[in-house]
């Protein structure tokens, strides 16, 4: 019987970073298709809040895809001035919390 010491066994703790930089991504874009996906769900329930038909309340969509549009173009500069890494680890967080802030629901009462 053979037994394995731990200072045999490969270090499994190194990952390569471009790993971590494929999961960074990936984590974001999946977060970006989300919101979409939430936005065109809840579509059909704003209309009736509202008393819109499909196509004022498409204006909704059109307006969301222009103001993600020129935020994109906008840091995406911003990173070449900057550096990609520093504006996507702080975009990120900062995406976070305005989706959870656009989110939150308004106090009800007086």
């Amino acid at each position: 019987m053979t037994v394995r010491l731990a200072t045999d066994a490969p270090a499994c703790a190194e990952v390569d970073p471009k790993w971590w930089v494929l999961l960074a991504v990936g984590v974001g874009t999946f977060m970006s298709g989300l919101t979409s996906s939430a936005i065109n769900t809840v579509l059909p329930v704003v209309a009736r809040a509202f008393g819109s038909d499909v196509a004022t309340i498409e204006w909704v969509v059109t307006v969301y895809l222009l103001v993600v549009s020129s935020v994109l173009l906008s840091f995406g500069r911003l990173g070449d001035l900057r550096g990609h890494k520093a504006i996507y680890v702080s975009g990120s967080p900062s995406s976070c919390w305005a989706r959870r802030c656009a989110g939150w629901p308004p106090r009800r009462g007086g």
